[in-house]
């Protein structure tokens, strides 16, 4: 469920312009994602993968998934998407309607930081929208709040059900405009087959946990409801949050 949340459900929320041009950076050399996203049409498609062997394992032994590669709507880019980004944010301002951030919770090479966010939404028109997988309800919320927060109005939260994640498993969809409500006339008449993914269970996607709500939302430091038992019992390692990560805020 996880790649179908963050591709099927997001599209139906922004619907209201159309996504010819959206890039899709990270982990999914598998090509999964773009496969979706070519689903709709007129999308276009520009992959930016740092794992060459990745992407070449797939094609040999993931077909189905691999799809979107040699797709005439898809481009593909071998390359850190983190200095991708840096490289050509000046060159390609206002050139996306949505941006996939489908990357581990830490980048392999580069790091999250507000100045690669800050340059991201720059490349982003005025109605375009990131989705970023932020992990679960530990502190790297309230990391990605403090570089989400300065630059997006509109941040929504999905909780995806994932069996490779600890679940709940949250994404984050940012933007400035206000989010649409779906519709459903427009996205039953491309006929899309889904696996995952059905109306039924968008309203269910976007439901979060007050915790999370209070945390990522409201910005309230967020204590696990155990921790003081964890500390009495475990020692207080456990109450310890990990290290930040570097890069700046």
């Amino acid at each position: 469920g996880f790649q179908p949340s963050k591709v099927q459900d997001f599209a139906t929320i922004h619907n209201k312009k159309k996504q010819r041009r959206t890039p899709r950076f990270g982990r999914g050399g598998d090509g999964g994602a773009a496969s979706l996203a070519l689903k709709y049409p007129e999308v276009e498609v520009l992959q930016v993968e740092i794992d060459e062997m990745v992407i070449e394992t797939s094609q040999r032994f993931f077909q189905n998934f691999s799809s979107a590669f040699g797709h005439p709507r898809h481009k593909l880019i071998v390359a850190d998407a983190v200095r991708w980004v840096e490289q050509n944010w000046r060159e390609m301002q206002q050139t996306f309607d949505l941006c996939i951030i489908d990357s581990t919770d830490e980048p392999l090479a580069s790091v999250w930081s507000g100045k690669f966010y800050k340059h991201l939404k720059s490349m982003l028109k005025a109605h375009g929208a990131v989705v970023q997988n932020v992990g679960n309800q530990l502190d790297t919320l309230a990391e990605f709040r403090a570089w989400h927060l300065p630059l997006f109005r509109q941040r929504r939260l999905i909780n995806c059900l994932t069996p490779d994640y600890e679940s709940p498993y949250f994404l984050a969809f940012l933007a400035d405009v206000e989010i649409n409500p779906v519709n459903w006339t427009w996205w039953t008449s491309l006929n899309i087959s889904t696996i995952y993914y059905h109306p039924g269970l968008h309203d269910a996607l976007l439901a979060i946990p007050k915790e999370t709500i209070d945390s990522y939302v409201d910005g309230k430091e967020w204590v696990p409801h155990d921790a003081v038992y964890s500390k009495q019992h475990f020692g207080a390692a456990v109450s310890q949050s990990r290290s930040p990560r570097s890069g700046e805020l």
